[in-house]
């Protein structure tokens, strides 16, 4: 039997990454959250840490390559991931990816992220040009519904490979082979829901919480509802970024039209 525990937490910050702790001390095997990676780099990065924690190296080694590894990650990212992976060698708790795509759906996977990465860059420069609202909320709602389907795909992959997880963990760690109940603990951000496809785990948030308005964003996508219907939160979304003094636009947002929008930019200070 596979016992699960889906833990939603904030992948940032070292304060963070002290709440796994007691999850990674319960646990046989630990999932980290590894993004649209296929199932050789998967196996891969299974190895890799397989042959660390037997390397007699030490915790300095372990946050020296880490942090060279994720020399370009924002600090707070790079803090996180050192404490867990920390914790991880402290206790010598194995790993087990639970994305695993075929070479193919990578392929797709970095085509739609390219996609994704353009259609919101061109959103943005509209955005802060303020002269066409209309397609600038439409090229927005198209990034943001087609990360919304990405996120769900993740989703369902993950919940695919616990599906069959206990039978691939033990013939892959033959350690593990008569721990019953395998105690699988995966961490993975607040707005994935993983167990609308695995229902047969636990969940626990430790997070802030997930953004409702991008997961409202992401429903109306999938159900084709028009951009009107979810232009204020896309606006919501968007506007967390520092174009614009957030404030001023919160304390607008529920009750803007696009002609105030509009009127909102002369009032704003762009950066």
């Amino acid at each position: 039997m596979l016992d699960t525990t889906i833990l939603k937490i904030e992948h940032s910050k070292e304060d963070n990454a002290k709440k796994l702790l007691p999850y990674i001390q319960k646990c046989n095997v630990y999932a980290p959250e590894a993004a649209f990676v296929t199932l050789e780099w998967a196996e891969k990065d299974e190895k890799d840490w397989e042959d660390f924690l037997g390397s007699g190296k030490s915790r300095t080694h372990l946050a020296k390559a880490l942090r060279e590894r994720y020399a370009d990650f924002p600090q707070d990212d790079t803090a996180f991931t050192i404490k867990e992976y920390d914790y991880l060698f402290q206790n010598q708790r194995l790993i087990w990816n639970l994305e695993r795509f075929s070479q193919e759906e990578g392929r797709y996977i970095e085509e739609e992220l390219e996609q994704i990465k353009d259609d919101h860059e061109e959103a943005f420069l509209l955005l802060l040009d303020f002269r066409d609202m209309q397609r600038y909320l439409q090229k927005s709602y198209l990034s943001y519904g087609r990360a919304g389907l990405l996120q769900r795909m993740r989703d369902k992959e993950i919940a695919r490979n616990l599906e069959h997880g206990e039978k691939q963990i033990k013939l892959r760690y033959p350690s593990l082979s008569d721990k019953d109940p395998l105690q699988l603990v995966l961490a993975i951000g607040a707005n994935h829901s993983p167990e609308e496809f695995y229902p047969n785990a636990t969940v626990i948030i430790q997070a802030q919480g997930s953004s409702l308005s991008l997961r409202s964003i992401w429903a109306a996508y999938q159900r084709g509802d028009p951009v009107e219907a979810v232009a204020t939160n896309i606006l919501r979304e968007d506007l967390r970024q520092d174009y614009v003094i957030q404030k001023e636009i919160e304390a607008h947002l529920n009750e803007l039209n696009m002609d105030q929008l509009c009127a909102l930019r002369k009032k704003c200070h762009l950066r």
